[in-house]
């Protein structure tokens, strides 16, 4: 009987919180969208993007968007919060983004360690490095938020928050969250 108990409780719970979310984490295939019509429409130029983006992940200086009460409901924010979660888990690949350079954050990580670092990375490429969070979505798909930063030499970089909002087909920025440069 409390095995049954014990079954039926996290049977409920399981529905709840699917129910309080209402949806599941945005596909892989709702990202693609949002880079292809969104990102990569606007930066038209060669795009050298590491493929994880721990180097600049949303932080408590650039969540404000968490209190935006104007473009998001509480359950919207309750969704937001619950892809925030999986943002370090997250890769770029071929599927999520298309016609970017992709370079394997490990080997990154690696070669950022030498003092040569910016040398060889414009031997071989031909751009600043670029950094993009995950998108994250609203539960109605109408809003994404992504965090993207640049760095182009040691001291040479910046990125701010955006506020995507999907209007007739297109995704246009509607509004920076937060900023930074070095």
């Amino acid at each position: 009987m409390r095995t049954k108990l014990s079954f039926i409780f996290v049977y409920a719970f399981i529905l709840l919180t699917t129910n309080l979310i209402g949806q599941t984490l945005p596909s892989e295939n709702e990202i693609h969208e949002f880079m292809s019509k969104g990102i990569l429409i606007e930066n038209k130029s060669n795009i050298i993007l590491a493929s994880k983006s721990e180097r600049y992940f949303i932080n408590k200086d650039s969540v404000s968007f968490l209190n935006d009460t104007t473009h998001f409901s509480q359950k919207d924010i309750k969704y937001l919060r619950l892809q925030l979660k999986k943002l370090q888990e997250f890769e770029w690949n071929d599927e999520t983004i298309s016609g970017a350079e992709i370079i394997n954050s490990k080997k990154l990580e690696k070669l950022f360690k030498k003092k040569d670092f910016w040398e060889k990375y414009y031997k071989k490429y031909d751009g600043s490095l670029n950094f993009y969070s995950m998108p994250i979505f609203n539960l109605d798909k109408t809003y994404c938020i992504i965090q993207i930063g640049s760095q182009s030499y040691k001291k040479s970089g910046g990125g701010a928050t955006y506020l995507y909002k999907f209007i007739n087909g297109e995704w246009i920025k509607e509004k920076i969250y937060s900023f930074w440069e070095s």
